[in-house]
């Protein structure tokens, strides 16, 4: 319980202190530095004053038991994961496609600019989305002085989600044996594995959602609505402000929320946690918020971008196909031919109540972070249905099945609400890992206890494929090759093993040869020795990689877009004149742009600089 409110008082806090230093453009080492060391030492002396660093350290000491053979086996199993995962997620550089089109490129120009306000950019996500994630990599980044830990907020945020897990098992009545098999269902989870060393998001929404559910179970203990509404609304705002797939599945939560606040408090208590809870996570998102309505005139960001989001037209199909969509990315089969079939087959039943379904369709890609789906534990979850209905009796009056209908409507709301999309697998993320404390229960009831101790040892063993062969940032390459650490391709065919490849040729795994171009443009940019670089690009570039490749901004090199949307015009800097130009929309025909010459052309990336840079 006080790791998950100290990480929800911290995240809370951490927003807070980075919109004010935002308004000051004050998003410096030093500032930042201030405020968590401010952060420490208050806590720290309120700790000590309180008791609660002593009565801490005595809980540990008297809530100790000795681990039994299974606690070793299975906890063993875990750090060994967990521990793989951390050094994947430390050694490999940023190369998701997404994090590179913007969670990263977005970090970046926050540090530039010192400041969280919009910017000029040819790919409108690195301003409008949500950004708590990335306000968590912009504070290790920065404090850290470069991107080396940053996929370790996801790894963190699978940790910090297990807790959570354990945490619900608990509040339910499960035992212990029941938290190992929630715990070993959710580390295993493969789009989780796979996201655990990324710097994608789905990992950190995961967490606010389990935090969420935690704290609403946790009201039943009540003992102060004025805190128990404070943690709850900057759960709410913490995951609103992290992805906004999170407002789908926070609207079960807060009607289960409001019927506990009337349940547990007076009248006049519940209104005002109500209202708490109501300000405290508007005033998470305000910046972010305010800073989309006066660009794009919509807090959630340009309206028709949003809008290719949602579901066309919530037809009353729509009830029915969006969550049968869902489920069937996680049941996806390495036969193209049969996915083909099931494709059909759901379009011809379909698409009479639902037109969207014509736009239907699946691929597999069992070890890629944005197609693997999670088969095994949609199962897992069915059968745990049957053994709930079977075995309802056992079953104490302790919430599971509220518990049951919140994670189910969430689901059913995010099929029903957010578009399909074929690589949108991850947005399930966070419901699958809450399904995790409902079979741990349910498969507890089963006896002798060595078959729940057995599927526990067997889930986690089944992790170590998705731990061992990620596609893109894998520690056993999968393909034709006579390197090290190298097998041959078996399904899923692998880039080669972070513990061979330099850093440059990982980032542009998802891309192959096309990294070349970014990497050869880059050098020839260094030679030039410009400091100030114009950014002519199009939406679909890795801006992040001209970040990476170049130094900056750690160097003091500055990049800007100098052509953007007509929304982000008025953010362009009239003073600020590049000696260089990176263009990817000029075409090898344009051997001029803007009074400068073309020194070189790498695939569709064009080098253009002044005068007094083109022949260095």
């Amino acid at each position: 319980m006080s790791v998950l409110q100290s990480a929800t008082l911290l995240g809370g806090y951490m927003v807070l202190f980075s919109e004010l230093l935002s308004l000051f453009h004050a998003l410096t080492v030093f500032w930042v530095a201030a405020f968590w060391g401010a952060a420490l030492i208050f806590s720290t002396i309120l700790g000590w004053r309180s008791g609660w660093i002593h009565e801490g350290f005595q809980s540990l000491k008297t809530g100790w038991t000795k681990p039994g053979w299974f606690d070793i086996l299975a906890g063993t199993i875990l750090t060994i994961i967990l521990a793989l995962l951390f050094f994947v997620a430390v050694k490999s550089p940023v190369n998701n496609n997404d994090a590179l089109r913007y969670h990263l490129a977005r970090v970046v120009h926050w540090i530039q600019d010192q400041s969280l306000s919009h910017f000029a950019t040819a790919y409108l996500p690195q301003v409008m989305h949500p950004i708590g994630a990335e306000l968590e990599i912009f504070n290790i980044y920065l404090l850290w002085g470069n991107d080396r830990p940053v996929n370790l907020v996801q790894w963190i945020s699978m940790v910090g989600a297990l807790v959570a897990v354990s945490g619900l098992v608990s509040l339910m009545g499960g035992s212990k044996t029941a938290q190992w098999l929630a715990i070993t269902f959710s580390v295993s989870l493969p789009v989780g594995i796979l996201e655990a060393t990324n710097a994608q998001n789905d990992l950190v929404t995961a967490f606010w959602y389990l935090t969420l559910l935690y704290s609403l179970l946790l009201l039943k203990c009540h003992k102060s609505f004025i805190f128990d509404s404070i943690i709850i609304g900057l759960c709410l705002g913490m995951g609103m402000l992290s992805k906004a797939t999170f407002y789908t599945f926070a609207i079960a939560p807060l009607v289960y929320m409001t019927i506990l606040f009337f349940r547990y408090y007076k009248t006049r208590q519940a209104i005002i946690s109500l209202f708490l809870v109501g300000i405290i996570a508007i005033s998470l998102n305000l910046g972010f918020w305010t800073r989309n309505i006066l660009s794009f005139g919509s807090p959630f960001g340009q309206q028709d971008f949003v809008a290719g989001h949602i579901s066309r037209g919530l037809v009353p199909g729509t009830i029915l196909t969006g969550s049968l969509r869902n489920l069937s990315q996680n049941l996806v089969t390495p036969s193209d031919s049969f996915n083909a079939m099931i494709v059909m087959a759901m379009k011809n039943s379909l698409s009479v109540i639902d037109p969207a379904m014509e736009n239907f369709d699946l691929e597999w890609g069992w070890n890629h972070e944005d197609l693997a789906g999670n088969p095994l534990h949609l199962i897992l979850f069915f059968l745990s249905l049957i053994l709930l209905a079977m075995f309802y009796r056992k079953f104490p009056a302790s919430g599971i099945w509220s518990y049951l209908v919140i994670v189910l409507v969430s689901y059913w709301i995010l099929g029903t609400i957010v578009r399909y999309d074929l690589y949108g697998n991850r947005y399930q993320l966070p419901i699958f890992i809450s399904f995790a404390p409902l079979v741990g229960i349910t498969y507890a009831v089963l006896t002798p206890r060595r078959i729940t101790h057995s599927l526990s040892v067997l889930l986690l063993l089944s992790a170590f494929p998705w731990v061992l062969f990620n596609r893109t940032r894998p520690l056993i390459a999968m393909r034709d090759s006579s390197d090290p650490y190298t097998i041959p391709c078996l399904a899923g065919c692998t880039t080669g093993s972070i513990l061979n490849e330099p850093p440059e040729k990982t980032m542009f795994a998802v891309w192959g040869t096309m990294g070349e171009a970014y990497v050869d443009a880059m050098l020839q940019v260094k030679k030039t020795g410009c400091k100030d670089i114009g950014l002519k690009l199009d939406s679909n570039d890795l801006e992040y990689a001209y970040w990476y490749l170049i130094g900056a901004p750690q160097n003091e090199i500055r990049l800007e877009s100098i052509v953007t949307s007509p929304e982000l015009e008025r953010y362009l800097d009239p003073t600020f004149k590049p000696c260089i130009i990176i263009c990817t929309t000029c075409g090898r025909e344009a051997v001029t742009l803007n009074g400068m010459q073309l020194i070189g052309g790498y695939d569709r990336i064009q080098i253009y600089a002044d005068e007094n840079h083109s022949t260095k």
